[in-house]
């Protein structure tokens, strides 16, 4: 895989693109928090805050990426169209093809957004298989199914 340096380098990207990824999450540990990392031209830093909280301090991303999001779990009642900018790109990884599907419905249904297809499988997804912790014979992968969406 190349990186933000080396697309800077082959011309692909200009020299003063800046990419910040910023992960925000109330489970963010302090550690996390604590420094940016760098790598590749690309700075990570982390927030231990709600994305509602981050957006109100920092203003809006121009990509999103949710991890697990629980759009279709009544429990959440937060709006995409509160803290998504029009227009902006939102991919939502789910682990399981049905949750992907049932994200993908909320999105269109609950949040208004236009979804672009089906949901797809993600090519860099974990590395790592994990158990159900519900049903024993259940195995997956994290984020391994991608939904596309904008607000």
């Amino acid at each position: 895989a190349a990186s933000v340096d080396d697309l800077r380098k082959a011309g692909l990207l200009p020299a003063d693109l800046r990419v910040v990824v910023t992960l925000v999450g109330p489970q963010a540990t302090a550690a996390a928090c604590s420094a940016p990392r760098k790598a590749g031209g690309v700075v990570v830093v982390a927030a231990r805050t709600t994305y509602e909280a981050r957006v109100a301090a920092a203003g809006p991303a121009d990509v999103c990426l949710g991890f697990n999001m629980g759009l279709s779990d009544g429990a959440y009642e937060w709006r995409l169209g509160g803290v998504l900018p029009e227009g902006c790109p939102l991919v939502a990884l789910s682990s399981t093809r049905v949750e992907a599907r049932r994200e993908r419905q909320a999105l269109e249904a609950d949040h208004g957004a236009f979804v672009d297809g089906t949901e797809r499988r993600n090519a860099f997804h974990s590395p790592e298989w994990c158990q159900s912790g519900v049903v024993a014979n259940d195995i997956y992968r994290k984020h391994s199914w991608a939904v596309c969406a904008w607000s």
